[in-house]
């Protein structure tokens, strides 16, 4: 392994590391907001969104993001991969991309239930009442 393939394997281990780390704090917090909104038994969507002070809405805007970068630190590592023959780097950023990808899955089970379907239902409404407004 050459210097220039060393200084990209500590650059993209190094977003890599932030990013992982970021993302299961993220998890373990969305994992107790989805418990706390169960025990008290909240199920109206709008209810959902707005519990705790509209702390859902924060958490979907938050795993937006952590999609969005997920996404494209894995083009990233494949783009790179692409390019290199392969050895340690390749390999390395293989790992990288399975791991992006059950963080991804992961942050996905979570949102959904209950926020995302929440979100995906005032959505919804707020269409249909457009809709209707637009078509008076």
């Amino acid at each position: 392994m050459n210097d220039e393939q060393k200084s990209n394997l500590i650059i993209t281990s190094f977003f890599e590391f932030v990013f992982f780390v970021f993302s299961i704090i993220y998890d373990f917090c969305l994992y107790n907001l989805n418990i706390e909104i169960k025990k008290a038994g909240v199920t109206d969507p709008f209810e959902v969104l707005f519990f705790h002070n509209n702390q859902p809405v924060h958490y979907f805007v938050i795993a937006v993001i952590i999609f969005l970068i997920g996404i494209l630190l894995s083009f990233w590592f494949l783009r790179t991969i692409f390019r290199e023959e392969w050895n340690t780097l390749t390999v390395v950023l293989l790992v990288y991309i399975i791991l992006n990808v059950f963080i991804l899955i992961i942050t996905f089970c979570l949102i959904d239930n209950p926020i995302l379907r929440a979100v995906i239902v005032v959505i919804g409404v707020g269409f249909s009442v457009l809709n209707a407004s637009a078509t008076d």
